[in-house]
């Protein structure tokens, strides 16, 4: 979805989960700079409430530099944001998944670890105070 789709649509939630493919060739500050971008720009909507997620280890924990330095800065963004009272919940997907048992390949999880994250983002979801509520117009 695009952020003009964003301004148009509405919705009243954005779920985000971004950063497996930055940890390759990681670059910290470039990454902080588009993910607080983005976060900014979903948030400008006053009714989108977002849930974000924390990305999952890699598969017997390669990459675990990389995962763990876009993870410090996921947190570090969302905490920012819900200092400043914005509608943001972090969702610890790092902290659900087995590294050596959620995944079907040496890239993908397998069913069990997508429910289990599913299930982390409706709960976070349902924690959440409901948006304000649109204004009618006649």
């Amino acid at each position: 979805m695009s952020f003009d789709e964003i301004r148009k649509d509405r919705p009243d939630v954005v779920l985000v989960m971004v950063g497996t493919n930055d940890t390759e060739d990681f670059v910290p500050e470039a990454f902080r700079i588009r993910y607080s971008v983005l976060l900014d720009r979903v948030l400008a909507e006053s009714r989108t409430r977002m849930l974000v997620a924390t990305i999952p280890p890699a598969r017997f924990n390669k990459r675990k530099r990389g995962t763990d330095a876009v993870n410090s800065i996921v947190r570090s963004e969302v905490e920012k944001r819900l200092a400043q009272g914005k509608a943001v919940r972090l969702v610890d997907v790092h902290a659900l998944i087995d590294p050596r048992a959620d995944f079907a390949d040496n890239l993908h999880l397998n069913d069990a670890a997508y429910e289990k994250v599913g299930i982390a983002f409706a709960d976070a979801l349902l924690a959440m105070p409901p948006p304000p509520a649109r204004a009618s117009y006649p």
